[in-house]
């Protein structure tokens, strides 16, 4: 099967969707599908390490700031055109979109697409305003998905808020189980007992809470260091607050590559992600966790859909620095409970194998040629106009020109 993979986020952006999307691409191709992926240009300096003839860039991205954490739109003249011409040209049997409620490359694509149509949320959010005011165009879009998966049940929460119609299967992010488990520690890291941080410094990741928190374990263990691998809008303002503590007790490495990604983890003797809300899964937990290291984590919807009940984590209540710093000094000085957590996070990881999900995904691309060409109706307005007018909505045949 010819399929396409739309998403707006792809490499050299950073993120868990463009980690998924360049997997889901691999173990497809595993499994015997050509695959392409269709997003857009970051520059072309940027682009190069990696473009290949399996990725279709299609207009400019735009950079902002959305949910809490850096987003990215395509913009161009004649965006649309391109599309329709990409799309008639490569004949996909299947599109796949990854944020397809989103504008603006997954949703004209679907609007111009004339095949089978999968689309996966990965969002989680309280409340999204541009969901409630363009929910007339959205719905106009999602109306030709096929299939709709999410990353967890938080995801399925959130966009069920504004779109509710149709059925939406959990299909979990996965990882490459054996890449985070090969890591070897850094040698320049191997004198201090480490606390690693992975991720976006942007406020919702509690970067500022672990900092904290940090100095509070010092108190007890004075020579602990803290590694932070990532980057972001807020960096700055983190080295100058931290002032001569940086570059000593605690480390910015800025982005790594995902090769040099394993052995951060595995330099750690805890991992831990401080985040105070609005996160889907946590792909950075399964990969820690492969590689041996327990967990230290908040106890929000989307962490605990991952971590509750595995044994391989300790959770704490978002913004509590004090529980922060004392969920790190039992995992840090307790080493028989460290043993444990890393060998329960060894376990749990199994069943997120990308070969384990690329059979799931698979699946529902099944289940997506069957119903093909139905579409599902989605009110083209707000939800107040479910209620009042008790709208179920059906599935309906598409017109076609036989």
């Amino acid at each position: 099967m010819k399929i396409g993979i739309v998403t707006e986020s792809y490499y050299p952006a950073v993120g868990g969707i463009a980690e998924h999307v360049i997997n889901l691409a691999k173990v497809l191709r595993e499994r015997g599908h050509t695959v392409k992926i269709l997003t857009s240009s970051y520059g072309e300096m940027a682009d190069a390490p990696f473009n290949s003839p399996d990725v279709i860039r299609l207009g400019k991205t735009f950079n902002f700031q959305k949910n809490g954490t850096p987003g990215h739109i395509a913009y161009g003249w004649h965006l649309s055109k391109k599309i329709r011409k990409v799309l008639a040209e490569e004949k996909f049997d299947l599109l796949h979109y990854h944020g397809p409620e989103q504008p603006t490359l997954p949703m004209l694509a679907l609007l111009n697409s004339t095949t089978v149509n999968v689309g996966t949320f990965h969002a989680t959010y309280d409340r999204s305003l541009p969901l409630g005011f363009l929910r007339p165009v959205v719905a106009k879009a999602l109306a030709k998905l096929h299939a709709r998966i999410v990353v967890s049940p938080t995801a399925k929460e959130s966009i069920s808020k504004y779109f509710s119609e149709g059925e939406y299967e959990i299909v979990h992010n996965g990882i490459e189980v054996e890449r985070f488990a090969s890591g070897k520690a850094l040698e320049q890291y191997a004198d201090r007992p480490n606390i690693v941080f992975v991720g976006n410094f942007v406020l919702r990741k509690g970067f500022v809470n672990l900092m904290e928190a940090f100095t509070l374990v010092q108190k007890s263990i004075p020579n602990v260091r803290l590694i932070a691998v990532g980057d972001g809008v807020l960096r700055a303002r983190y080295e100058k607050s931290l002032g001569e503590a940086v570059g000593k007790d605690v480390i910015f490495t800025g982005r790594v590559s995902t090769e040099e990604l394993s052995n951060y983890y595995a330099s750690a003797e805890v991992f831990c992600s401080p985040a105070t809300g609005r996160e889907s899964f946590g792909i950075v937990h399964l990969e820690a966790m492969a590689a041996g290291r327990p967990v230290v984590a908040t106890n929000i919807a989307g962490y605990k859909y991952v971590l509750e009940n595995t044994g391989a984590a300790l959770l704490v209540n978002p913004n509590d620095i004090k529980g922060l710093a004392q969920a790190l000094l039992r995992v840090l000085t307790d080493k028989n409970l460290a043993n444990q957590m890393s060998e329960a996070g060894k376990k749990t990881v199994e069943k997120f194998r990308w070969a384990d999900i690329g059979s799931q995904v698979e699946a529902v691309y099944v289940k997506a040629l069957e119903r093909f060409p139905q579409t599902l109706p989605v009110v083209p307005g707000y939800r107040w106009l479910t209620k009042l007018f008790n709208y179920k909505p059906k599935v309906k045949k598409a017109l076609t020109n036989e």
